[in-house]
């Protein structure tokens, strides 16, 4: 009879501690699969839906039947790609600041770069390396010294014109010659004047 009981007993805890595991292994089975989700939104890169995704997991990890290695594995994943995300985010939009610049295009350049140091600011905060920082930066840099510098006066690549400007004649641009009139006796011929007394 007591080990009837017995057997009974430890049926009901094997039962138990199977339908624990299997919780256990729904949890992980659900939080991999939303850290496969997030990083289709890394690889877009997609900020906004990205981050949203790391705090559903978040959330998730905060299960007190998860274990305590799956739960620092899946949060590491998770930062990783968040991270990721926002540098490729960061490298894109500075990429499109160059782009802008070289189209002078100053409205989309301004909106670039906004992007760029917003993205790069959230990417410093999930530990992206200072090399990374560096290249966007300079990139930033790049865009901003690009295009949009016009002068009005002389360059050194374009340095004022001094010679003098050929005379166009055919367009009225040389300047017109005016004869003196000659002296009345200086036009008639010699011998065809005499005086009025003579011809009387």
């Amino acid at each position: 009879m007591f080990g009837s009981k017995n057997k009974a007993a430890d049926d009901k805890k094997q039962k138990e501690a199977e339908a624990e595991a299997r919780k256990v292994e729904a949890i992980k089975v659900s939080v991999s699969q939303a850290v496969e989700g997030m990083r289709a939104f890394a690889l877009a890169p997609a900020p906004d839906k990205c981050e949203a995704a790391a705090k559903r997991i978040t959330e998730m990890l905060k299960n007190p039947k998860a274990p305590k290695d799956f739960v620092k594995l899946m949060r590491d994943r998770s930062d990783d790609l968040l991270k990721s995300c926002f540098m490729k985010a960061a490298s894109d939009a500075a990429a499109g600041a160059l782009n802008a610049a070289h189209h002078d295009d100053k409205e989309l350049l301004t909106k670039k770069i906004g992007e760029a140091k917003t993205h790069l600011a959230r990417a410093i905060q999930l530990k992206a390396p200072p090399e990374f920082k560096m290249a966007c930066n300079r990139a930033l840099e790049a865009a901003s010294m690009t295009g949009f510098v016009h002068h009005d006066g002389p360059t050194k690549a374009k340095p004022a014109d001094l010679a003098p400007k050929p005379i166009d004649r055919a367009h009225g641009n040389a300047p017109m010659k005016f004869e003196q009139p000659k002296p009345a006796a200086a036009q008639a011929k010699p011998g065809m004047t005499r005086p009025m007394s003579a011809a009387r």
